[in-house]
């Protein structure tokens, strides 16, 4: 989502090394490059779950690797949630489809 360097610098802000007085400029510009990026990498994400999931939940690779599908990538969106939205309790529920 966002890069290594923007990663730093959010950092340094959360922090307090360096704060939105030290270069307004620079702070606004940043800001709107990181919105910027995660939204669209959000409409990336979004067109990935709809198109192709099976990318997106990588249980080939969990099964080969791991031996059995642990849905990590679910289980990371869901503490991002959590992150965001720290009064939600985000579970995981899978429903079990009968057929007749």
């Amino acid at each position: 989502m966002i890069t290594s360097i923007m990663k730093k610098w959010l950092e340094e802000i959360e922090e307090g090394i360096t704060s939105k007085k030290d270069n307004a400029h620079k702070y606004s510009v940043y800001m709107s490059r990181i919105r910027k990026r995660i939204d669209k990498e959000f409409e990336n994400l979004l067109w990935l779950s709809q198109n192709m999931p099976e990318v997106l939940k990588d249980e080939e690779w969990e099964i080969q690797e791991l031996g059995v599908i642990k849905r990590r990538r679910l289980k990371m969106l869901m503490q991002a949630i959590k992150g965001m939205y720290p009064e939600t309790n985000p579970q995981l529920v899978i429903e079990e489809k009968i057929e007749y």
